[in-house]
């Protein structure tokens, strides 16, 4: 039977799970960085479409007719 010292050892020195860590840890810098990207290089557009739409709705909004 294994003592706990045994357990908490063999527990401590089992890197595999580290390397998931680190590879989660990549994924995620690298999801960040491309929305950043992302944002820089469309975010222009993006705000003048929902300008456009508001515009569009103020205008419905404002109707008399």
């Amino acid at each position: 039977m294994e003592t706990i010292k045994n357990a908490v050892v063999r527990f401590v020195r089992d890197e595999e799970g580290a390397g998931v860590i680190e590879y989660s840890l990549i994924a995620g810098i690298m999801a960040a960085i491309i929305i950043a990207a992302l944002y820089t290089g469309v975010g222009g557009a993006i705000k003048t479409v929902f300008a456009k739409i508001e515009g569009e709705l103020t205008k419905v909004a404002n109707y008399q007719g």
